[in-house]
């Protein structure tokens, strides 16, 4: 009986009899956990079809006493499950699970919990891997649930349970932390790459208009001028990267001396780097290459359009042309590529 364990801060399960314990979750598991309720609880008040609720306790049976991570239940359901101890003793028609690194909770998620959902009448299960940025969808067919599909950073996760509902994934996945991506520490010297922090759009946009006056400007005419610092204002960059888009800064001594926006995970939209020679560049761009192949482990390549003053240092950095030189709005670019290496 779950009732008669400590509350001691962990987090006890009973599954088919075997007591389970885990310990208090990441940030980013609990953020994204959050941001997945906010966008359940917003289309349910909106439809009055039912209320999500997070790591309510869920008793099928003395020995299936468990705690998903997050549920949606219609309002039929929940009228006739919730009793007076304040638990659902009856099943949630959505049970999500956002996986915790590790192979025993790999397989508490993935095998035990699917067995228990699928036995005891769940209709979907998602499980939402954060580190991957991926979710698996698995829906009831044949009296069993099955994987449906798996989700990427650059889908949207929708249920036929959930009419008009839609959380695409870059916006669920837009602000995990930097150590979440995996991103080793730069070689240079005194240099920290990470994610640019809400806030601080105005210093990096600063950063961007004086290493574009510098070096950039005198290539371009006035309509791309103005073009350029359309897209380089601060509440727009803010905007980019609340809809996903992945703005890396370089700090040194306090200061933010470069910066790099990602657009998904295969476009390369702005480099500046305040100071040349000092491999800042580099380490930005090396770190964007990796988060791309970890994030999307089938891509390809990456694209950048490159102003002519920026295409040698992305040529020294393996990108190689894919077309002729265009201009667009005034601006004068030459598509570029960089090509992973299979198996790289």
């Amino acid at each position: 009986d779950l009732a008669s364990l400590p509350d001691d801060g962990k987090r006890y399960e009973i599954i088919d009899g075997e007591l389970l314990m885990s310990r208090q979750p990441h940030w980013d598991h609990q953020y994204v956990c959050g941001k997945l309720f906010s966008r359940l609880d917003d289309w349910s008040e909106q439809t009055e079809l039912g209320q999500p609720n997070l790591a309510p306790g869920v008793i099928f049976a003395d020995d299936d006493d468990v705690a998903p991570d997050l549920v949606w239940i219609s309002r039929e359901r929940r009228d006739a499950a919730l009793e007076d101890d304040g638990h659902l003793h009856g099943t949630p028609e959505i049970a999500v699970e956002v996986l915790s690194p590790g192979s025993a909770n790999e397989t508490r998620d993935r095998k035990m919990k699917l067995d228990l959902y699928s036995r005891r009448g769940v209709d979907e299960y998602w499980i939402v891997n954060w580190r991957a940025r991926q979710i698996e969808v698995y829906r009831r067919k044949n009296k069993k649930l099955r994987l449906i599909e798996t989700l990427n950073e650059s889908d949207t996760l929708e249920s036929p349970l959930l009419p008009g509902f839609s959380c695409p994934l870059k916006l669920l996945f837009a602000h995990i932390a930097l150590a979440a991506l995996r991103i080793r520490q730069p070689m240079t010297a005194g240099v920290l790459i990470r994610l640019m922090r809400p806030g601080e759009e105005q210093e990096v946009c600063a950063l961007v208009a004086r290493v574009f006056n510098n070096f950039v400007a005198a290539e371009f005419p006035p309509k791309g001028i103005e073009e350029f610092y359309r897209y380089a204002q601060p509440d727009a960059m803010a905007q980019r990267s609340k809809a996903g888009d992945t703005v890396l800064v370089a700090e040194k001594e306090g200061r933010i001396v470069g910066m790099l926006e990602m657009r998904g995970f295969d476009h390369i939209a702005m480099l500046f780097v305040e100071t040349q020679g000092q491999g800042i560049g580099r380490e930005l761009v090396e770190q964007a290459l990796k988060i791309c192949r970890d994030r999307a482990p089938g891509i390809e390549h990456v694209r950048v359009h490159a102003s002519r003053y920026a295409v040698p240092i992305y040529r020294r950095l393996g990108f190689e042309a894919e077309g002729p030189e265009r201009t667009e709005n005034g601006i004068t670019y030459l598509p570029m590529l960089f090509r992973f290496q299979a198996g790289g």
